[in-house]
């Protein structure tokens, strides 16, 4: 739970404001173990969603209301796209702290947009060792 918290920016004490805050740091292990966690607790909540979501249609197509059944697919896809949005801002606000942490600026979260050689780049400063007092200044 200490590693879920520190990966949320909750140890504190829950601000909604936090989870999404891209200032401090985020060391090693919290920031793989909270990851792994968060994962967990994501999938755990959006699979029954669109579960009952899917069932909710079939049984509204079986019926032949049409209509209810598009209407309940548009729900759920926007509220798994609202899910999406909220779970990858957050990811980004944790990636951005284990990278100061490490000494790195967070501008090489950048290199993501690059194919194939982005995603390394930037897990290979995410594994580094905390740099304790970090000296990335960053405007």
């Amino acid at each position: 739970m200490e590693y879920l918290l520190a990966y949320l920016n909750e140890l504190n004490g829950f601000k909604f404001g936090r989870l999404f805050s891209f200032k401090g740091d985020l060391d090693r292990e919290s920031f793989f173990l909270g990851g792994l966690a968060w994962v967990i607790l994501v999938s755990l909540v959006v699979t029954p969603i669109v579960y009952l979501g899917m069932f909710a249609a079939n049984m509204l197509m079986m019926s032949g209301n049409f209509n209810a059944a598009q209407s309940v697919f548009y729900i759920l896809a926007a509220l798994l796209i609202l899910i999406a949005i909220v779970v990858i801002v957050q990811a980004l606000a944790a990636m951005k702290r284990r990278l100061h942490d490490a000494g790195v600026s967070g501008y090489y979260l950048l290199f993501w947009i690059v194919p194939i050689l982005g995603a390394p780049i930037t897990l290979w400063h995410a594994i580094k060792p905390s740099q304790g007092q970090s000296t990335v200044t960053e405007a």
